[in-house]
């Protein structure tokens, strides 16, 4: 309401009149789950110039209604990352490339969800696939009071995969960030993995000024990361080690076997 220390979210124009009107009333973008409520009144004020049309006492009427709430969404972006060599404006369904060394990068999405889990799945084709470690996921929630007057949080860190608590989502969006690690790829091909992040709620009681949530509800959306294939090599008996020499006896009784590290094919030929 214009210039109220309650609802701060609520549009009344104009607040007062005289004799025949009207009255809009209009709401700020909500993007919580939980419909958020309002009480007001409409009462007579003293006014010299009415005469004896004015009430002896003021005569009040009520005014209810409800802001619709905010269907749950799972917004994903890229945040900073290492060595990434693409940057699409929606993680969803896309390729993110990065190269074959050890490295991170930053995911960074919105969301009004209850719950996240964020897993990682190494696609396993000619190697193992790429092997990614979820760390530490953190949110920044535009919270907002009882009434549903919103106000910056301060980034948090929360469990992945489970129950946000306080349920920041009930009250409006917020974002997220999580730290994707990988090691490096030493094979002579390209290898991936699968990031999926999975967004939840439950039916909620959200107190007061607000609705009760619908019920269930979930969004999954997933992206991949393709690692570029690592150097050729070739080494005997260990790593890093270009030459061998082994000795056969006389009588040609033994076999000697020589290790070969590689990750390309190979064939021995006389030098």
């Amino acid at each position: 309401m214009n210039g109220s220390a309650k609802y701060l979210w609520l549009n009344v124009v104009p607040t007062s009149g005289v004799e025949n009107g009207s009255v809009a009333i209009s709401g700020a973008e909500h993007t919580g789950r939980a419909a958020r409520l309002f009480a007001l009144s409409v009462k007579t004020i003293a006014d010299d110039s009415q005469g004896g049309a004015e009430p002896s006492e003021p005569i009040v009427r009520s005014l209810t209604g409800r802001q619709e709430a905010a269907a749950m969404f799972l917004n994903l972006t890229q945040g900073s990352g290492t060595a990434v060599e693409n940057n699409p404006d929606d993680l969803t369904d896309s390729e993110i490339i990065v190269s074959k060394l050890a490295g991170s990068m930053t995911i960074s999405g919105k969301s009004n969800a209850q719950k996240l889990t964020i897993s990682a799945a190494p696609v396993v084709g000619e190697g193992a696939g790429v092997q990614a470690t979820i760390g530490a996921l953190s949110m920044t929630p535009t919270k907002a009071d009882a009434l549903g007057n919103a106000y910056s949080g301060n980034a948090i860190t929360i469990t992945n995969g489970a129950n946000i608590d306080p349920d920041y989502g009930l009250f409006g969006e917020y974002t997220f960030e999580v730290v994707i690690s990988y090691g490096a790829n030493n094979e002579a091909f390209d290898q991936s993995a699968t990031i999926t992040v999975l967004a939840e709620a439950a039916a909620t009681a959200a107190g007061a000024d607000y609705a009760e949530t619908a019920g269930f509800d979930s969004i999954s959306k997933s992206f991949t990361i393709v690692q570029r294939s690592g150097d050729a090599y070739l080494w005997l008996e260990a790593e890093n080690q270009e030459s061998a020499e082994i000795s056969l006896a006389a009588d040609g009784s033994d076999t000697k076997s020589i290790a070969v590290l590689s990750n390309v094919s190979w064939e021995v030929v006389e030098a």
